[in-house]
């Protein structure tokens, strides 16, 4: 029985990110040398979700959309009065971010079979960011032989 444990690090860009990191894990998957066995990804970051979808363009604008007239940043969250909060002076007001995140898993677990993610053909690991310009990570932990 095989395991291990890597990590991806991403740089996002401002505001809401959607980026595929199917082909990152495709990689981490080769090295790991599993070829009968289980994924796990994972964010560490409480405005970020790992969700698995289809990568197309017109999909990913129709969810930021529809996450955005959920939580808009227009609207007051009090996770945002930060002057009842302990937490760092440079902390952003981030609840609207929060909020989206609370409506996307943080984690997926992925099968493996000869070798390869059993991903349907239109199927892609998306990491969304909901709070960018960032540095973050992703954790792809592997079992099997």
């Amino acid at each position: 029985m095989k395991s291990g444990i890597r990590t991806i690090s991403l740089r996002t860009g401002e505001g809401t990110t959607i980026t595929n990191i199917t082909g990152k894990i495709a990689c981490i998957l080769d090295e790991s040398g599993v070829k009968q066995g289980q994924l796990a990804v994972y964010t560490r970051h409480t405005t970020t979700g790992i969700v698995i979808n289809e990568c197309e363009e017109r999909l990913i604008g129709d969810f930021v959309s529809h996450l955005e007239r959920i939580a808009p940043k227009s609207l007051h969250y009090m996770h945002d009065d930060l002057h009842l909060r302990i937490c760092p002076q440079e902390e952003r007001k981030n609840g609207h971010s929060h909020m989206k995140a609370l409506f996307v898993p943080s984690s997926q677990a992925i099968p493996v079979n000869d070798g390869r993610m059993l991903l349907g053909k239109w199927q892609s690991v998306l990491f969304i960011d909901f709070d960018g310009a960032r540095e973050r990570e992703i954790v792809v932990q592997w079992i099997g032989d």
